[in-house]
């Protein structure tokens, strides 16, 4: 029994490390993304020296081509950062408001987690219902049932709402493409890889259209 005791206390042990380290990670990881976020609307808001320096090192021939495509590029992710913090702040709210008339505790912790968890596209979003969930579940299940329901319902919202409405005209991106890009640059370049799928996305759309493609398909709905 003392050695079964021991174990279970070295495992314990272990399981608190490994949670405690995934745990910075995470955080470290949304920091940084959401200092990326920052970086990428403050240098759209002077574009000018970066355009120029871009297309310095461009070859002369192509400078037509990589004009039109950092034009396209700038302004798309001009319009996808404001519409990503417009979207944090309100969900982020929302969610504070929601879990507070629910009487679940933190509520102000849990909010801010929704309002990263939107740094992510479509993935983001549903991890950051599980820890309130979580927490609600540990003090009484059928408030942790309310707090999935409200999850549920404000979740839709986003998705059906204000994604389409605030990010639509924004990236213009479809959403296999997103989630294949998540997943695929998350694998490589962590959680800032996954939080970048949209400038990667706008960016190689770009190159694209105004370098590769020379004639658009006309493919009908039907």
């Amino acid at each position: 029994l003392a050695e079964l005791g021991n174990r279970a206390a070295s495992w314990a042990t272990g399981a608190a490390g490994s949670v405690l380290g995934l745990g910075l990670s995470l955080v470290g990881g949304l920091f940084t993304a959401l200092l990326t976020l920052v970086m990428v609307i403050f240098v759209l808001s002077h574009p000018a020296p970066l355009i120029r320096g871009v297309l310095g090192a461009v070859p002369p021939r192509f400078r037509v081509q990589a004009t039109a495509a950092l034009a396209q590029i700038l302004g798309e992710m001009g319009a996808w950062g404001r519409a990503t913090l417009l979207i944090m702040l309100i969900m982020g709210t929302a969610t504070a408001i929601g879990l507070s008339l629910l009487g679940v505790a933190n509520p102000l912790v849990f909010g801010l987690i929704a309002a990263l968890g939107e740094l992510v596209p479509n993935i983001g979003p549903i991890v950051a219902v599980i820890p309130p969930i979580l927490f609600a579940l540990a003090d009484d299940p059928q408030k942790a049932l309310y707090v999935a329901l409200f999850s549920l319902v404000i979740q839709q919202i986003e998705s059906y709402v204000l994604a389409p409405f605030l990010l639509g005209g924004a990236a213009k991106l479809h959403p296999l493409s997103v989630t294949v890009g998540v997943l695929l640059f998350g694998s490589v370049f962590g959680l800032v890889g996954a939080f970048l799928t949209v400038p990667f996305l706008i960016i190689i759309r770009a190159v694209y259209n105004h370098f590769y493609l020379r004639e658009r398909p006309d493919v009908s709905d039907a």
